[in-house]
């Protein structure tokens, strides 16, 4: 009876550690595309694109707020077009380092959880939860939430992966934008 329970034990952490490396196949997968995601506000929803190239995440938002904001470490650069305002800000923590497959790495599984084809993912993640629904049967992830203090601060919704597209590509960036430079000496 023990030796049964203990391979029970011993395969279901196996088991758990696989599912876990297929969910972080697809974050290493993500790299060098632009995902499509609807973001969830306070009951609001809107579409945001999300694009990983190197070490840079690209989070656009031109149709909600006319901004594209550039992460790069502990860098945000902000690119407000309607008002051709360039913000430069420092950042200990990204709230987007979850798309980086190697951010990913400073999260730490907790449990797995099956329900019908999705399996609920909890990560302990910068000392909060990050809530990840991957649906086996489509391969991808569905939905993520980020938690602080049992409050949900992030949820997305991802719709589509696609080939990257660089959001800075095709506006013009000149002499007439002012920066405003927030970066702590």
């Amino acid at each position: 009876m023990k030796i049964s329970l203990i391979f029970f034990l011993i395969s279901s952490y196996l088991s758990s550690q696989d599912q876990d490396k297929q969910l972080r196949n697809f974050f290493y997968d993500l790299k060098n595309k632009t995902i499509l995601v609807e973001i969830v506000e306070e009951n609001s929803f809107f579409n945001a694109n999300i694009s990983l190239k190197d070490a840079k995440i690209y989070f656009e938002t031109l149709a909600s707020d006319s901004t594209i904001s550039l992460f790069e470490k502990n860098l945000i650069t902000s690119f407000d077009l309607a008002q051709k305002k360039i913000i430069i800000e420092s950042s200990e923590k990204n709230i987007l380092d979850f798309f980086a497959y190697e951010n990913l790495e400073n999260a730490s599984l907790i449990k797995v959880e099956k329900k019908n084809e999705n399996s609920i993912y909890s990560y302990n993640f910068y000392d909060n939860i990050l809530l990840i629904i991957f649906n086996k049967s489509k391969n991808m992830v569905n939905r993520i939430n980020l938690i602080k203090s049992e409050k949900i601060i992030f949820e997305c919704i991802i719709l589509e992966v696609n080939n990257y597209q660089n959001p800075l590509e095709f506006f013009n960036i000149d002499d007439t934008w002012t920066t405003i430079d927030w970066r702590l000496n």
